[in-house]
């Protein structure tokens, strides 16, 4: 294994997203013209560089990553992670009748709004 230079890091990236097709690796968004919201994504435990993906796919596999941390309870993080795809293709069908008590609609969610915006109107013009 080599250690990149940081001097090695942007013509490393330009040539992995040339041959990515100048594409993020997970949601294909293009990386083309806006090169600086590509990222080199590596794996932190081995330090060994996986792909070019944008900033936002970047921070989320992140986060993905760490939160499957503290789920595993004492499986690996990528056998945590397919249960977790295998169950959330299998509830894709409703198994319940019933609703959770705090989901809103998305029309409910816009009368909060208004609602809300109704009341900032009047406070301020009672200013």
């Amino acid at each position: 294994m080599l250690r990149l230079k940081q001097k090695d890091v942007t013509p490393l990236k330009l040539q992995m997203l040339k041959e990515q097709g100048w594409c993020c690796a997970l949601c294909n968004t293009n990386l083309r013209m806006n090169t600086t919201n590509a990222c080199l994504d590596h794996d932190h435990k081995t330090g060994q560089i996986r792909g070019v993906l944008c900033r936002n796919c970047n921070r989320g596999e992140g986060k993905v990553l760490t939160q499957m941390t503290t789920c595993k309870r004492g499986g690996t993080e990528i056998a945590w992670l397919m249960n977790l795809l295998k169950y959330l293709l299998h509830h894709q069908v409703p198994q319940t009748k019933f609703v959770h008590p705090t989901h809103k609609t998305d029309d409910e969610k816009r009368e909060i709004r208004n609602r809300k915006a109704r009341e900032r109107r009047k406070a301020k013009k009672n200013e």
